[in-house]
């Protein structure tokens, strides 16, 4: 059982709601939830938005009081008192009378990845996602809107550029229309969670090229597949077309996404097709440059000057930072992805940085791996006086999964195990964590996620069964006046 009705304290709503329930603690009936917001009401959550909160039972009168200083902190204190509720127990609260609760994050960015540039995700299945996102206490959904195998973005209406999707996109109708970021962005919202789109480039443009060949060098000689003559090609940075097409994506759609953070891509550049492509070296050699990592640092560059025309901010993977003589602006997110030892280098350098290194979900592995990589155990001994280490996000990468069929059960419980160290570090041994992710696993089993088993339990409508402990709801659970509920 949980509470629906995160967004009854939000908006336009009153910050101070009470919900009437009927259950009873260990010893005393609670008649109401009290949910009081201090502060502002409404808006769209942010990066180091308060998320605190505190739960309390007020012996004697019978109700939970939820206080938090933002809408965003009430809606995670709601998904605590929606997990307190002992799960096949006559709706027993744990800890009962004289109950109180503190809580606050460790890391300010808690995020998931989706990648529908390789298998398309509807926007009731990304949906789907934010909504087990809030589950976890996830706030940050990352959208690998691009890649190689398709542009995901609707579009028909852009100038110049107008049959980008037409011919990018897997058919016209696998895209998002504004609509419906629109739609993705205002659901996220609700849950207190902060959408940062990502078109990857310089590399990972093929997409982008089928309508418009020049985008993209021309190297077919050192071509590492072939049968797909341009598909590892990356952007043409000597072509203004390049940062026109740009300028027009920010023009379009940037306002759609309140976040300052915009992800760049930037990994995987394929320096030997520039050095392959006479053009590009001609122009090269006439600018006086002389490696192809100036090149990629002058085309970084280049779209950071169109960022700052649409007052957005960088964020891309670490290759934006690790390339030789990368120049970034000082407030970019940097994130980590090739070991996440690599943030003693991002940090001292002063950058603040995000990892996602050990919690590519895609690779698989036992939920273990993803609890026992805590990002603050790769600090060294510099550790982070200035807090530049922001948390990190778990990364679903699409090649092999589909949300219709296998997705679901790849991301979780694994980003779940990823989540409780952001909020709270791996702050218990994994035996005792296995028992309670795995009640966890039950309850998003029950609220439509299907996710895979944490240990060996049994998860149905009307029964839970860890081993040998079997729990089951068999209405008004008998209270004991002298000792808890087992």
């Amino acid at each position: 059982m949980y509470i629906k009705g995160t967004a009854s304290c939000f908006g336009r709503h009153p910050a101070l709601v009470a919900f009437p329930i009927k259950f009873h603690t260990w010893r005393t009936a609670v008649n109401k939830l009290i949910v009081s917001v201090k502060g502002e009401v409404g808006g769209y959550p942010s990066l180091g938005v308060d998320e605190s909160y505190s739960l309390v039972h007020t012996a004697g009168e019978g109700n939970i009081v939820l206080e938090a200083e933002t809408s965003f902190g009430a809606i995670r204190g709601l998904e605590t008192f929606s997990q307190l509720l002992q799960m096949n127990r006559g709706f027993v609260i744990r800890g009962g009378e004289g109950l109180v609760v503190v809580d606050e994050p460790k890391y300010p960015w808690r995020g998931l990845m989706l990648d529908p540039a390789r298998h398309f995700i509807t926007v009731a299945e990304v949906q789907k996602q934010i909504d087990a996102m809030a589950q976890n206490k996830l706030n940050v959904l990352h959208m690998h809107f691009t890649d190689g195998e398709s542009f995901t973005i609707d579009t028909h209406s852009w100038p110049k550029f107008s049959n980008i999707s037409e011919f990018g996109a897997y058919h016209p109708s696998l895209t998002y229309s504004k609509s419906d970021l629109k739609d993705i962005v205002e659901y996220a919202r609700l849950r207190g969670v902060r959408v940062i789109p990502e078109f990857d480039h310089p590399a990972h443009m093929a997409s982008w090229s089928l309508s418009h060949p020049s985008l993209i060098a021309d190297c077919p000689t050192v071509n590492p597949h072939p049968e797909w003559p341009r598909y590892y090609s990356p952007a043409d940075v000597t072509n203004p077309l390049v940062y026109d097409v740009f300028d027009t994506l920010l023009s379009e759609i940037g306002g759609i996404f309140p976040d300052p953070y915009f992800h760049v891509g930037g990994d995987e550049p394929h320096y030997d097709c520039w050095a392959a492509d006479e053009k590009i070296v001609a122009w090269a050699k006439s600018q006086g440059y002389n490696t192809d990592t100036d090149l990629y640092n002058y085309y970084q560059q280049g779209l950071g000057e169109v960022l700052k025309r649409y007052n957005k901010t960088t964020h891309g993977w670490a290759e934006i930072f690790s390339v030789d003589g990368a120049q970034v602006p000082e407030d970019t997110v940097v994130e980590v992805w090739q070991g996440n030892d690599q943030i003693v280098d991002t940090i001292s350098a002063g950058y603040k940085t995000i990892v996602s290194s050990d919690w590519y979900l895609d690779l698989g592995g036992d939920w273990t791996k993803f609890y026992a990589s805590d990002p603050a155990s790769y600090l060294g001994e510099g550790g982070d006086p200035e807090g530049l280490l922001l948390g990190g996000e778990s990364c679903m990468w699409n090649a092999a999964f589909d949300a219709r069929t296998n997705m679901d059960s790849q991301i979780w419980p694994n980003a779940a195990a990823a989540a409780e160290v952001l909020w709270t570090g791996k702050t218990e041994d994994e035996d005792k964590a296995r028992t309670r992710l795995s009640q966890h696993r039950c309850r998003m089993v029950r609220r439509g996620v299907r996710v895979g088993p944490i240990a060996e339990d049994y998860c149905g409508d009307d029964i839970y069964v860890r081993k040998s402990l079997t729990y089951y709801y068999t209405g008004d659970f008998p209270i004991s006046d002298d000792t808890p509920p087992p």
